[in-house]
């Protein structure tokens, strides 16, 4: 019984990770500064809810550490048990920003942000479809920083059963993005939006 709640919940994950790329594909469209420098993306905002905060949240943390960590209590948005396994999803907001990170029995498995365009500064050469279409599957992150010229923004991060999923995104001040979704190191799947 314990099995299939924790496969229920592995395909919740997926679905919010899903949606999350979607939503940041949508709003990130939003910017439309077309300036291109040659800096890395900056965080912009030191407080509350911020794009390094994200980053640095580790899973095994509780919600209590999380709401410490961002300033902020999150809003429970989903609690369900199957079997001896109970999973919460909370969500924090910021602006245009919004984070969800999940917990089960306690502890944090997931977290996933959309629209932090609001929270970095996106600098940079303007990635290509080009770009995009030399991703192979199988490439190590650093590999794709290697064929993109720069380094991606976390917007997911999940790991259940020692099964570990990672999806970075790259971004256009324009709004064009690809996101890669990493399995156990490497990628296994790749979406992009509005790419020329």
């Amino acid at each position: 019984m314990a099995k299939k709640g924790c496969l229920g919940c592995l395909g919740f994950i997926i679905a919010l990770l899903v949606l999350g790329g979607i939503i940041g594909a949508i709003s990130g469209s939003n910017d439309n500064d077309s300036s291109t420098s040659t800096s890395s993306n900056k965080t912009i905002k030191t407080e509350g809810l911020t794009y390094q905060k994200f980053v640095d949240l580790q899973m095994g943390i509780t919600v209590e550490d999380v709401n410490k960590i961002i300033g902020t209590e999150g809003e429970l948005e989903s609690s369900n048990k199957f079997g001896d396994i109970e999973t919460k999803s909370y969500r924090w907001h910021e602006g245009m920003a919004n984070m969800n990170c999940m917990f089960q029995n306690g502890q944090m498995v997931s977290k996933a942000m959309a629209d932090f365009s609001s929270l970095v500064n996106i600098d940079g050469k303007d990635i290509t479809l080009e770009q995009f279409n030399n991703i192979q599957m199988g490439s190590s992150y650093e590999e794709v920083c290697k064929v993109v010229g720069r380094e991606g923004l976390l917007s997911s991060q999940v790991n259940i059963v020692g099964q570990e999923s990672i999806m970075y995104t790259w971004m256009n001040k324009n709004g064009g993005n690809f996101n890669v979704t990493f399995s156990n190191g490497v990628v296994s799947m790749k979406s992009q939006f509005g790419l020329k």
